[in-house]
């Protein structure tokens, strides 16, 4: 378990974290400027806090960088050009397995040999994951290693990431200002913005309390987590479990038993007060009205509790009334299968 008690920060003085961290991945999200880098620069012992105390497992992190035993992935690759790949992953330290045995973990076995030069932005960052990994560190660090990764190759990525980390049995904390990075990759979520915590939990619970274009740049959305209990070969479609429940969706690369996360837009949610019949959105789910947020004076947010998660609808403020919602209240929430990625 990481524990942050901190206050302030070499950015911002002011700046105040507290929060524990289990193992997997927590992510750390928040808009630029928000002190996400400044927050694992002192986590990693390269900055220090100007109060506070930062410890791994009930034991006090020594003060030194190098003896903290915590594996960084940057935003930029940071390689030495003159080393090769598995030169690079080993900078002169020994493993608990081989440079070789990491890179063909990570899929770069066939780089071993080669030069930073000639590798991709994507190539790189494995190498980097892998110098990170081959000390057996206590702690992982990522300060939004994909910002500067083609789009192409951020999801083989991602994958990677969560393949090897979501059920690490060290703490993970991944930087990012992409909600949808956190969502795929995460269980537990903290958002961060001008130095402090503004929510902190669960990611699905998390994502619920917050709000605005400076945690979901392309729009609010909430999240649900199931299982693909069916396949129908004639129309490509997946059955996903949610609970007692189950969507329809394209089913892409998806096979029975796969576990999931379902993002689902919050313009595109409709709230009825029965099941519908007749429409072409194949997936309304039963639930309960939670919480009702007056956005302005036109819009409202209706949290609606589906199986243990959050499902945030934006509706207009006269539809609350014209269908005199209440909390507490059974409600279907319904979405086209495109509303979800």
């Amino acid at each position: 378990m990481l524990e942050v008690k901190i206050k302030g920060t070499r950015g911002n003085p002011s700046a105040q974290y507290q929060f524990d961290a289990g193992p997997g991945i927590t992510a750390i999200v928040g808009p630029s400027g928000a002190g996400k880098t400044s927050l694992l620069r002192v986590i990693a012992g390269l900055d220090h806090p100007v109060s506070g105390t930062i410890s791994l497992g009930g034991i006090a992190m020594p003060q030194r960088a190098e003896h903290r035993q915590i594996g960084m992935v940057f935003q930029e690759p940071r390689l030495l050009p003159h080393y090769t790949v598995q030169q690079n992953i080993e900078l002169g330290r020994s493993g608990v397995i081989s440079a070789k045995q990491l890179a063909d973990q990570l899929g770069i076995s066939d780089l071993i040999e080669r030069f930073p030069h000639s590798l991709s932005g994507g190539e790189k960052q494995r190498v980097m994951i892998g110098r990170a990994l081959f000390g057996a560190p206590k702690l992982m660090l990522f300060d939004e290693p994909l910002s500067a990764i083609d789009p192409r190759l951020k999801a083989d990525l991602l994958t990677l990431i969560r393949t090897h980390f979501a059920q690490a049995n060290i703490p993970v904390l991944y930087v990012t200002h992409q909600m949808e990075e956190a969502a795929q990759l995460a269980q537990n979520l903290i958002a961060i913005d001008q130095g402090k915590i503004v929510a902190q939990g669960p990611l699905a619970q998390t994502m619920a309390q917050l709000d605005g274009p400076a945690f979901f740049e392309n729009g609010i959305t909430s999240l649900l987590s199931g299982t693909v209990t069916a396949i129908d070969a004639e129309f490509d479609l997946a059955t996903i479990g949610v609970g007692a429940q189950h969507v329809d969706l394209p089913r892409k690369a998806l096979n029975v038993g796969d576990q999931v996360r379902l993002r689902i837009w919050a313009r595109d949610v409709l709230l009825s007060k029965k099941r519908l019949e007749g429409v072409s959105a194949r997936n309304q789910l039963q639930g309960e009205i939670e919480t009702i947020r007056l956005f302005d004076r036109s819009q409202a947010d209706v949290l609606v509790r589906v199986e243990g998660e959050i499902v945030r609808a934006r509706v207009m403020a006269k539809t609350i009334a014209d269908l005199q919602m209440a909390i507490g209240q059974s409600i279907y929430v319904v979405f086209k299968s495109a509303s979800v990625e």
